[in-house]
């Protein structure tokens, strides 16, 4: 009795396709609405299914643009962006992608300008790989036996096969062998995908986010985040704008004029002509850094600090802080020095203006300066126009769902409520003279008396959402809240 004939050599698998990726510089317009105002950098991405080690236009299965930087106005311009992309063999890159090479993704700020990403403008920590798919496993050896054939037949992407593959069947004598069938899976189908990235705790300035997509589904783990360069703005009397400009603190002249009121105010009937001599106001609320300023003077006494602080120095007659808020900003860290001063009654910021040599704006000087151009009164509904409040854009406040901004990040009505840093929404929020936050941020006390102790706030807060100019809010001199600031007038 004869011993059967050994079965014939598995056959090795069919390697799986490559990921391949083609970069391609570009200048503004070049591709249509994408990054139209700078140019930037095209990334095609797609699975080399011909293996000609071409990316082909059939084979393309995602693009994206990484956009150039907008150069900043009136200020020196962020860095631009540059990310680099290369190709590389099995083991040249240590233990990234050590079974069968891929493609590193280097990125970068061209601080010097030169448009090529150098050694030293790469960020490590945003290094990211791309990995070609293993190869496919080696077919075993089958069964002994006279009659030995191999089967193949698709196998569709599932338990077997994330991407989907081959099946490879034993048969003896036409019998499928079920323990000896092996499958020859695809490589992954590995792609990326690109979105903007608001300013916050992944990027102070924004930026772009990089995600890596596995067969469709993202990888927490290789997300990357490509940052957007930020001009340096500090000190007690600047402010960053929206734009990321470095802006001064200035007073903004207001000429002297007439204009006809469209409703009550403590001391005109709608319908009245008001008539105003030439004043100055100051372009932005009272911060925290000028007010201490004051404090450490002895001057300003009416104020509260932030929940949890004890005063300074007792005999200044401070509200004791047990009576204060976690939103007042005084004696909180030194981050919120740009903030508006708030948490002062109308004793409070009266005296600072007193102080520095100007008082507070009436009612009818508040509302003439907030829509004036420099020639006449315009008469818009807002400060920036007649347009609605974008939410988180124009101003900061709550809108009429009861949702948040939390700095300039939207947050529901459970969410983080607080002022944001003077500027945060300039431009787009600015008066026709350049007057920053008259909408929004916090409410801001006038000289105006409504009846006995009983003073007119304007510009609405983050805690509401009217922001017309016309709006107005009364309250008691001697109230204080999170959401009350001021600015101050000169003749």
């Amino acid at each position: 009795i004869c011993n059967g004939a050994q079965g014939i050599q598995g056959e090795t698998g069919a390697a799986g396709h490559n990921v391949l990726v083609n970069t391609t510089e570009f200048a503004a317009g070049a591709e249509g609405q994408n990054c139209r105002e700078a140019g930037g950098i095209k990334i095609e991405t797609g699975v080399d299914k011909n293996d000609s080690n071409t990316l082909s236009a059939d084979e393309i299965t995602n693009t994206k643009y990484i956009c150039n930087g907008i150069p900043g106005e009136a200020g020196a311009s962020g860095h631009d962006v540059l990310v680099n992309m290369s190709e590389f063999a099995a083991g040249a890159e240590g233990e990234n992608c050590s079974a069968g090479g891929g493609v590193k993704i280097e990125s970068g700020l061209d601080v010097n300008g030169n448009h090529v990403l150098e050694p030293a403008e790469i960020i490590a920590a945003n290094t990211q790989y791309i990995c070609n798919g293993s190869q496919g496993i080696q077919g075993e050896t089958g069964a002994a036996g006279t009659s030995a054939t191999i089967q193949t037949s698709p196998e569709p992407a599932g338990d077997h096969c994330d991407a989907g593959g081959i099946r490879v069947d034993v048969l003896l004598n036409g019998e499928v062998q079920s323990g000896q069938t092996q499958y020859i899976c695809n490589g992954a189908n590995a792609s990326f995908q690109l979105t903007n990235e608001l300013p916050g705790e992944n990027c102070d300035n924004g930026g772009v986010k990089v995600e890596v997509l596995i067969n469709g589904v993202i990888q927490e783990d290789q997300t990357a985040y490509v940052c957007n360069g930020r001009q340096e703005c500090s000190g007690d009397d600047v402010y960053l704008d929206g734009n990321g400009n470095c802006n001064p603190f200035i007073d903004i002249r207001i000429p002297a004029g007439s204009f006809v009121l469209n409703h009550n105010t403590a001391s005109y009937r709608s319908g009245d002509t008001v008539e105003l001599e030439t004043f100055t106001l100051s372009r932005v609320p009272v911060t925290v850094a000028q007010y201490k300023k004051c404090v450490e003077a002895g001057v300003c006494t009416h104020f509260v600090l932030t929940a949890g602080e004890s005063p300074v120095a007792p005999d200044l007659g401070r509200p004791v802080s047990t009576t204060g808020s976690s939103y007042c900003n005084y004696g909180r860290p030194d981050a919120w020095n740009n903030h508006p001063m708030n948490c002062v009654d109308w004793k409070g910021a009266n005296e600072y203006c007193e102080w520095i040599g100007g008082r507070l704006p009436t009612e009818e000087e508040w509302e003439y300066a907030a829509t004036h151009d420099g020639t006449e009164h315009l008469y818009t509904t807002y400060p920036w126009g007649d347009a609605a409040p974008e939410h988180c854009v124009t101003a900061n406040y709550k809108d009429s769902t009861g949702k948040y901004c939390n700095g300039v990040i939207e947050v529901n009505s459970t969410g983080y409520m607080q002022t944001s840093a003077v500027g945060t929404f300039s431009p787009r929020g600015d008066s026709p003279l350049g007057l920053v936050d008259l909408g929004g941020n916090v409410w801001e006390w006038t000289a105006s008396s409504s009846s006995t102790n009983k003073y007119v706030l304007k510009g609405g807060s983050y805690q509401d959402e009217p922001l017309d100019v016309a709006y107005r809010r009364i309250d008691d001199r001697g109230n204080w809240h999170s959401y009350y600031g001021f600015r101050c007038v000169f003749e």
